[in-house]
């Protein structure tokens, strides 16, 4: 493996920890999210890489009686800061059927291509597609992002900058993205490798991956043995789970640029605008003189008066912070309000959290908090993503607080006037 990288064997390790900790620990979940008790995870996961070509996620599939159901993804690079990502509704999928789809996509906009090399990529977060190599005609090489989920939409160029300022129909390198030399992460990785290294006594990962299906299935399930009787057995003193969850009514965005239109309209239908509001109409309001809407996404800069067009300033106050935390996230959360949460290029609607602590039994073990937002993302279904997690020491008492990617951005929140 590569410098920061993690193995698939291990990335499984913390899925099944990440599951099995989640099925003791959550309680309140959106409606319409599926059983996450009887969840049950894939050892073999979907790569996923960032278009700079290192690796960024593994997507391990998560099936109901064989019927796959959503997604369980973890971090394949530490530099991201923490092993847990996120637990999705939507449906990772890399098969022969839809690199054909692609390969005639490109075809069909290129003049008699020799395609190279295909991969899956996270080309705007948390969004997928597929970055193609291939060869001209005329004897050039080129490479395109290819989004499979909106089969209309233009081909992108790879990008050799930064995600620029919009919310919308981006792409950018997501390890690029990063501060400089990561999120802090070693510390926070080590700690959880303490911890379930505690939690199993010391039975991590096997030198050997299991080969044979049923091998796999023998390690999954000593795995969880090993797992769930200690995870059952939390310490009282490193504090109970907590968590909120607000009924937002979800709705995917209907164009690759609408994640902040979706998002307005899921907060529209959730606050009783009059008249009611769908994407089309919101784009129409944005679109009028001067325009706050243009093909590709709406700026934050734009977000403060875009909102204020479809919530009347007559009623609802709105505002835009520049500097979210997680403080101020379960604040207003707590308030019964969901708000806009911002990140690189893209925009979902917070509508809960889930605090989660997980220790070991010795002292070597940190205590960490892992701190999760609820999000309906309007690329992604409802989804359970990591924000922060907090490392204590048992022996000194010092804490560590690793911020996990994507990096939130801004929030924007909409009170009705008189509350």
């Amino acid at each position: 493996m590569a410098d920061h990288e993690i193995s698939a064997l291990k990335a499984h390790f913390y899925a099944q920890t990440f599951l099995k900790h989640s099925q003791i620990s959550l309680g309140d979940m959106p409606p319409g999210f599926f059983d996450l008790n009887k969840v049950t995870c894939a050892f073999v996961p979907i790569t996923i890489k960032d278009i700079n070509g290192g690796l960024l996620f593994y997507d391990f599939s998560l099936s109901i009686a064989r019927k796959r159901v959503g997604t369980m993804r973890i971090a394949a690079n530490d530099l991201l800061g923490y092993p847990l990502v996120s637990i999705h509704e939507k449906i990772t999928t890399d098969n022969a059927v839809r690199r054909k789809q692609v390969s005639a996509k490109i075809k069909k906009q290129a003049n008699n291509p020799q395609i190279v090399s295909m991969e899956l990529v996270c080309f705007n977060y948390p969004r997928l597609g597929f970055l193609v190599t291939f060869n001209t005609s005329i004897g050039e090489t080129k490479q395109v992002i290819v989004d499979p989920e909106f089969p209309e939409s233009e081909m992108f160029e790879v990008p050799e900058g930064g995600a620029g300022d919009i919310e919308g129909e981006v792409a950018y390198s997501v390890l690029n993205s990063l501060p400089e030399g990561g999120a802090q992460s070693s510390r926070a990785f080590t700690g959880l490798d303490k911890i379930m290294d505690d939690l199993t006594g010391n039975a991590f990962v096997p030198l050997v991956p299991p080969a044979s299906s049923g091998q796999q299935q023998a390690f999954s399930a000593h795995m969880a043995n090993l797992l769930l009787p200690a995870l059952q057995d939390m310490p009282e003193g490193i504090g109970a789970p907590s968590e909120k969850v607000i009924d937002i009514p979800f709705e995917s965005q209907k164009t690759p640029d609408f994640c902040v239109l979706a998002c307005m309209d899921m907060l529209a239908h959730k606050l009783g605008v009059v008249p009611p509001t769908d994407q089309d109409s919101i784009e129409a309001l944005l679109t009028q003189a001067p325009a706050l809407y243009n093909t590709g996404g709406i700026r934050p800069s734009d977000q403060l008066a875009s909102f204020g067009r479809v919530f009347s300033p007559a009623l609802f106050s709105v505002a835009i912070d520049s500097q979210p935390s997680w403080d101020k996230s379960i604040a207003v959360i707590d308030q019964g309000r969901a708000f806009k949460s911002g990140i690189i290029g893209h925009a979902r609607v917070a509508c809960g959290y889930s605090i989660v602590p997980i220790t070991g039994p010795s002292s070597n073990s940190p205590i960490q908090t892992q701190r999760f937002l609820w999000l309906n993302d309007p690329a992604n279904g409802h989804t359970l993503e990591l924000q922060e997690v907090v490392t204590q020491n048992k022996q000194t008492g010092g804490i560590q607080v690793t911020t996990q990617n994507p990096i939130k951005s801004n929030m924007v929140t909409v009170t009705p006037k008189g509350l």
